[in-house]
This record gives C-alpha cells, structure tokens and sequence, in this order.
C-alpha cells in the first residue's frame, strides 16, 4: 500500500509544477520556422520523480545483521529494505536541430542535475547526488510522441556508511562518496505550452568501485516520471532540413594510448589469523598502460583490440591483527607480496560506442600474464570517456570481472593518433542509416583528426 500511496504523491506534485509551468507562459503558440532561419540551442529545465525498490543482492539489503560470535549473517523481515524514491532537480541544453550532428546522433542533449535518493533506513541516511546526463532519440513514433534514452553519471555523498562500530551491517556502501549511475528509457509527450512528459522506468546503482570495502552496492528499480519545460522550443518548431549530410569518414586506424592510475582495496582472508574484520582500511596504488589500435568504421563505431600492462600492490597482499613491539599495542599489518606478482599483462576486444562530446566504451580481455590466482584471467572494463576537442582524452572505467565484481576504477589519460586511410572505401556516418554514396569530384576523404565532437 505505501507504494501506492507514493505514486498518488507523485502524481499530486506533478500535477501542480504543470500548472505552475503553464502559467508561467504568456504565449503557447508554435509559430512554424522556416530551415533557412537561425534555430535556437535547445534549453529545458524541470523535475523528475521515481518511486520504485531495491533489488536484494546482499545481505545488508535482504535484511542481515552479522553476528561476530557466530560468524554468520542472521535475517529478519524488519530489517530488510524495499523501498527507494527519489526526486531530481535538471537542466538540459541540446544540439540546434539545424546542424548535422542533431541528424547523425539523434537529436542528443546534455544536463546537469542535483538528486535526493531515500530508502527510508537510517542505516544509509539521506545522501545527495551531483550528477551529468546524456540523452537522444531511440525512435520517434508521431510528431508528439517519441522513444527516447537517458543516462546519469555522477557523484553521490552524505550516506551513513559502513562503520564496525556504529554501522557494521552496512556491506552496501563503504564510504560516504559513491558513484551515481542511471539507466532511465522513457516516453516523451509533447504538449502544450512548452511542456514535455517523459513517462518511463529507471535503474540506478551506488557505488564506489572498490575504492573502499565493503563494496557490495545498491542496485534500484523504479517507475519514473518527469516534467520539463521548454525555454524555447527549437527542437519542436524547427522543420527538419533532410538534406543536412555529414562529411563522409574513411576507413582508417586510430592508435590509442592510455596511462591510468588508481586505488584499491581488497578483503583480506582471515583465516588462521587474529584478525577481527576482513575490512582492513589499506589503499594498494594500480598503474596501468595501454595501447588500442582502434578502427573507425563511421561516426558512431570504433572496434580494436587494446594490449593492457597493469601494476596492482593488492596482489598477493596479506594482513594479520598483531602486536606492534615499539609500544606493546595491537595492530592491524598488511604485509605486500612478491614484486614480479604484481603485474599483468592482457589483451582484450574494445568497443566504442561514440556520442557527441564523449564515447562510451566496453573492453573484454583475457590476462595471459597474471600473478594474482584468486581472481579470474577474464576482466573487463566499462567506462566513458570525453574528448571534446583535439587528440587528448580522458577516461574514468570501473574494471570487473564477469560484469558484476569491481576491482577498481580506472582514471585515464590519453592520446590519439590519427592514422592515414586503409583504402579508398567511405562508410556512412549513422550506424542505423545509411545515405547515397558520393562519385566522382564529390569523394572528399577527411584528412583531419576525428575527435568524437566532430
């Protein structure tokens, strides 16, 4: 019944930021532009509402508290947590919908916004979320109805962490900064008076990638709702211009080079030790080197493989409780293991989905050089990375095994190297299009260096 009662409360506030955003207009006509004239950049601003659950994937979530002198999780239906809602304040700013970009990559907007998750426990407190949005059109289905997509990265902060003394059932989050990651598909609804409805549902997930342990996350479900008002109404008024075309791209290789540097933490075994946590608060440094010969097959696609060099300290590292003979105290030691342990060396399949301004990327690879035997050689790592004007990019990956373990999140910095064309073929530049090749005096190659603004 709560749930219910949630989405009433929704609908409620909802309803009165419509009112308030239609008053707020003097003139709702859409006065017809004409292609020739200056479109506008596309601004909106508005509130998004979800109310959903959480997905019991731990046992902090499915309502377990840890007995030490057992050494095992005891559950009860009062502790569980079921519920999560939260409310978003965002502005976004598009691509004029004159320009050729809007055409290839589907009418994209970027935003900013502030968000205010709850789940109703004061185990995980009243975080905040700061955070970054990237969205374009999946499918537009009439002149008023479309199919569009939303993704959310950011940083979250205020939560009541994991504490052994104070919070010690909390495995969820084990620091107080997290990354906030949301999936949100959605219907949008124009209507009057500068007005969209999106109508859709969301995934979130809070995180902090291993940088801290515990590490186990809170992945949310939920129905989401939101209101945008149109500050002005380019993407609406301006009539589509069918013969923008974008310069054609060459088939060609691009040469990727990467640094990373990182910080992890890992839980230590305690078996036949004193130790009275698995969680010992020690931060082991990563380096990392790669290089990507990447193949750029249009505008929105780049595949290649990527050889990886990693230095992890983690890597053989034990630790014990144990007395510190300077002042007789205990202590918790963590002793490193052996050197040449501590590096890696793999090669994976990396694929690069490119939007305007930044890529989203995903490598898959096998470590044929491993000195870590507790971990599988299979890895992969999941990331954006900008890169908006030149050849210098950067990067923030998390790195996981079978998509669902962190080991730790990769910061890059990178270079890239633009190479000449394989041959003289030309690929279309939207990956779900294609348009009439060019002949003769028309077959302009581009010579220029193609970050992913261009």
């Amino acid at each position: 019944m709560r749930f219910f009662h949630d989405m009433i409360f929704s609908f409620r506030v909802l309803a009165v930021i419509v009112c308030m955003a239609s008053l707020s207009v003097d003139v709702c006509a859409a006065d017809s532009l004409s292609v020739g004239k200056e479109a506008k950049l596309p601004l909106s601003w508005g509130v998004r509402m979800d109310v959903g659950g959480v997905f019991p994937t731990n046992p902090f979530v499915r309502g377990g508290h840890f007995d030490l002198s057992t050494q095992e999780w005891e559950y009860s239906e009062d502790r569980e947590i079921h519920h999560f809602s939260d409310v978003a304040v965002q502005f976004n700013w598009g691509v004029r919908p004159d320009k050729w970009q809007a055409r290839v990559y589907r009418n994209p907007y970027y935003g900013l916004g502030v968000a205010f998750p709850r789940f109703r426990d004061d185990r995980l407190g009243k975080p905040v979320s700061f955070y970054g949005t990237y969205g374009a059109r999946i499918v537009q289905l009439t002149d008023w109805l479309k199919l569009n997509y939303e993704l959310n990265f950011g940083y979250s902060t205020h939560w009541n962490h994991y504490d052994r003394f104070v919070n010690p059932d909390n495995i969820s989050v084990g620091w107080k900064h997290t990354a906030h990651v949301s999936l949100f598909p959605y219907f949008k609804v124009v209507l009057p008076c500068h007005v969209d409805l999106k109508v859709g549902a969301s995934l979130t997930h809070f995180s902090n990638g291993a940088t801290t342990v515990p590490n186990k996350g809170l992945n949310n479900y939920a129905f989401s709702m939101a209101l945008m008002y149109r500050m002005n109404d380019s993407e609406n008024r301006v009539r589509k211009d069918s013969s923008l075309r974008a310069p054609y791209v060459p088939l060609r290789l691009e040469h990727e080079v990467s640094i990373t540097r990182s910080f992890r933490q890992k839980c230590y075994d305690g078996t036949g030790t004193n130790l009275l946590t698995q969680y010992v608060q020690y931060r082991h440094p990563i380096f990392a080197f790669s290089y990507a010969p990447l193949l750029r097959l249009s505008y929105r696609y780049r595949c290649g493989l990527s050889a990886d060099l990693m230095y992890d300290e983690s890597v053989g590292a034990h630790a014990d409780y144990v007395e510190n003979e300077i002042d007789g105290r205990m202590y918790e030691r963590v002793w490193l293991g052996e050197r040449k342990e501590r590096f890696n060396f793999g090669v994976s399949v990396k694929n690069e989905l490119v939007m305007y301004g930044f890529s989203f990327f995903l490598n898959v690879g096998y470590d044929f050089v491993q000195g870590d035997k507790e971990v599988t050689r299979f890895y992969e790592v999941l990331g954006v990375k900008v890169q908006p004007r030149g050849p210098v990019f950067g990067s923030i990956g998390v790195r996981a095994t079978y998509l669902t373990k962190a080991q730790f999140i990769a910061w890059s910095l990178g270079y890239t190297f633009t190479g000449k064309p394989l041959r003289r073929k030309y690929v279309a530049t939207c990956m779900f299009g294609s348009h009439p090749m060019p002949q003769g005096e028309d077959l302009q190659p581009i010579q220029q260096p193609l970050p992913a603004t261009e």
